[in-house]
């Protein structure tokens, strides 16, 4: 029995290795620092005394099972979504590498790395977390629109006196109700999984459509990440104008995509306050863990102190970046493009 476990993979990393190769220690290539939130600062190298702790990335943002489900005959399934994802996130690879190159991404990779930033967000602890709390509504709403088509279907039926078509439209609603039924149990892992290899066409154009800029830090600062790296603001959504997006893509660099139309796509040197204010978002939007290339008590208080978003800066770029370039200040302005 033991043996047949150890056929399959079931250490499955929610953050992929390449990513977070990017945030290792300069001399120690496959190493970095752990923090965690709600722990008493303790840098040291003992995962249950310190905090932050000195870890690989083979064993950072990794959990035991978390993409196995049970198939149908009862038989766990280990591989099939950790295969999928790893071919998935392959594709965009050479793009990470790239900007950690300090080269921006062209219209085309911009898609390839948006659809990445959207599995990235979608295969995290904390979206699955959030899944499992929005699938009684998401259900309800299902069940609701089915139940008034059906209604609408048997009414025509009833007026042309139909019969066969009236029994028929009543056993298929018994089999319908059976799996809302169903359903109302609970979301599976299998259709969690699923869900979360589903593209989103449209928001992976709304991220590419955005204009990013490269943020790079300067000597002495650093990004850090985190297991959901991706940070919006939620209360506004991506169609809103005025807030951002940002991904850390290494300790040097990270992306700002904002509706800015006019801003070129660059590589910019950035003040330690613009570090400072993405690490400020990316700690907030954690689920329980923060990595980073050093121990230090500056991103230690940062992971402990969580700013919610609504007092967070809205904008980098409009409060830092854009009274430097000349282009208008008001964010009015964005919408006149």
């Amino acid at each position: 029995m033991g043996k047949n476990r150890q056929r399959y993979k079931r250490n499955h990393h929610f953050i992929p290795r390449l990513y977070l190769r990017g945030f290792t220690e300069p001399e120690s290539p496959s190493m970095l620092w752990v923090y965690e939130h709600g722990r008493t600062y303790a840098p040291g190298i003992g995962r249950l005394t310190s905090n932050p702790y000195y870890n690989s990335i083979s064993k950072a943002g990794m959990e035991q099972d978390h993409y196995a489900f049970r198939r149908d005959d009862g038989t766990m399934d280990y591989e099939t979504f950790e295969n999928a994802l790893e071919k998935k996130e392959k594709s965009a690879d050479r793009l990470i590498e790239k900007i950690r190159g300090f080269l921006p991404l062209n219209e085309e990779e911009k898609l390839v790395l948006a659809q990445y930033m959207i599995m990235m967000h979608k295969r995290v602890p904390k979206r699955a977390e959030e899944a499992q709390g929005d699938w009684p509504e998401v259900v309800e709403e299902r069940a609701k629109v089915w139940t008034e088509s059906f209604n609408e279907a048997r009414r025509i039926r009833q007026a042309e006196g139909n019969e066969n078509a009236l029994q028929n439209l009543d056993k298929l609603r018994m089999r319908v109700e059976e799996q809302f039924n169903l359903y109302r149990e609970g979301m599976t892992d299998g259709l969690r999984l699923a869900a979360m290899l589903r593209g989103m066409p449209m928001t992976q154009m709304a991220i590419a459509s955005m204009r990013w800029q490269y943020f790079k830090a300067p000597h002495g600062t650093f990004f850090v990440t985190n297991n959901n790296p991706v940070f919006r603001f939620k209360s506004l959504g991506l169609s809103n104008l005025q807030p951002e997006i940002t991904f850390p893509i290494s300790s040097s660099v990270a992306i700002v995509g904002s509706w800015y139309l006019d801003m070129p796509e660059l590589i910019r040197q950035v003040s330690s306050g613009v570090v400072q204010e993405i690490n400020r978002r990316t700690c907030f939007s954690t689920y329980r863990y923060v990595y980073a290339r050093a121990a230090h008590k500056q991103v230690y208080d940062l992971v402990q102190d969580l700013v919610p978003d609504s007092e967070s800066k809205l904008s980098v770029l409009y409060d830092y970046i854009l009274p430097a370039t000349g282009l208008p200040t008001d964010p009015d302005w964005v919408r006149q493009l």
